[in-house]
């Protein structure tokens, strides 16, 4: 088994790979926006010709800063709405790429034609960023479902993949967190995963010791300290920026400032496995006191989420450790195993006190 934050990494490369052509009916739609959106643009004054006539890289560019800040978003104050804002981008990645063949060109219209007719449209940024959410942390929305694994890039070969993604798509709530979460998300991460998965298939020991950098006999022998480090270091980050998504502040006041926030392992560090070490089921999002008191085994959690608190800080006062009784987290999936473990491993040596 890979770890899954090096799945998601390959998985995020392959994305950057993928190109296509863009469909005719698209490059049509692009080309007619720059001519739409001049027409509305000229209208409302913020330019005074057809940008078709516009060949200069650097002029187009100012053109763009200010349509994109009329109104707050371009997007949003012309014909096309998103159609016109990508075809903006497109105009401009054409003018940056354009070695002119004729100076006295004054119409870039057909010029601009041909130039889509080759461009490969990619998958942006945002888009790989919110499929590896998705596929990362969706499933924890999910009701009626197994939930050992939330990850689904624990799920590394076409037939255990194709098993979850079955699973995960019979929940009763599927379509509701899918439509919710803007644009099918979910399901659309699902089927980039699995093509990815199918990409790689026939070559899937190759791609093995490509991550992790040994043969499958050898995997059970990783122990250098170089490679231990450096992986440590990795997941901790991970680790950190999952936790950072799934909480606003933290899980027991409001402190959200980044620099007194810390990524608390719920079944500790030193006691993990690997898997267990990037689980973000394994972690609490708390600032640096409520931290020092988890992980001390001063404070835990019942099964429904509600503080436990040692006797050692009643007798203090708990007003002094920003703590009230009726303090209560969210605790599902395997936060509940990991938890039930604090108690019994880290908690245990303080009076429980309900």
């Amino acid at each position: 088994m890979i770890e899954t934050d090096l799945i998601e990494e390959k998985y995020i490369s392959w994305m950057k790979s993928m190109k296509k052509l863009l469909k005719d009916n698209v490059q049509k739609d692009y080309v007619e926006a720059i001519d739409k959106g001049s027409e509305w643009a000229i209208q409302v004054g913020l330019i005074s010709e057809n940008m078709y006539r516009v060949s200069d890289y650097e002029k187009f560019q100012d053109i763009l800063d200010i349509l994109t800040s009329y109104g707050g978003n371009v997007a949003y104050n012309s014909p096309g709405h998103g159609t016109f804002q990508a075809a903006l981008h497109k105009y401009r990645a054409f003018l940056k790429q354009r070695v002119p063949e004729n100076e006295g060109e004054t119409d870039l219209r057909d010029e601009f034609t041909s130039w889509l007719r080759n461009y490969y449209s990619i998958y942006g940024n945002g888009t790989i960023n919110s499929y590896a959410k998705a596929l990362r942390t969706l499933v924890t929305q999910l009701d009626s479902i197994d939930k050992t694994y939330t990850n689904v890039f624990h799920y590394q070969t076409v037939e255990d993949f194709e098993k979850r993604n079955l699973e995960i798509r019979s929940a009763s709530n599927f379509k509701k967190v899918n439509k919710e979460n803007g644009n099918q998300v979910l399901s659309a991460a699902l089927n980039s995963y699995g093509k990815f998965l199918k990409a790689t298939e026939s070559n899937w020991k190759v791609l093995q010791e490509e991550i992790i950098g040994v043969s499958d006999e050898d995997v059970k022998e990783i122990t250098t300290m170089v490679g231990q480090y450096v992986s440590a270091r990795r997941g901790q980050s991970l680790f950190r920026q999952r936790l950072k998504e799934r909480e606003i502040h933290c899980q027991l006041c409001q402190i959200k400032i980044d620099s007194m926030m810390i990524a608390s392992h719920i079944k500790p560090w030193a006691k993990a496995n690997n898997q267990e070490k990037l689980d973000v089921d394994n972690g609490l999002w708390l600032c640096v006191l409520h931290d020092a008191l988890f992980d001390r085994g001063l404070i835990s959690f019942d099964d429904n989420g509600i503080l436990i608190i040692a006797d050692t800080v009643l007798k203090q006062g708990i007003d002094d450790y920003k703590l009230n009784v009726n303090m209560k987290i969210v605790l599902q999936g395997k936060m509940l195993q990991y938890m039930a473990y604090h108690r019994k491993k880290v908690y245990e040596q303080f009076d429980l006190h309900y």
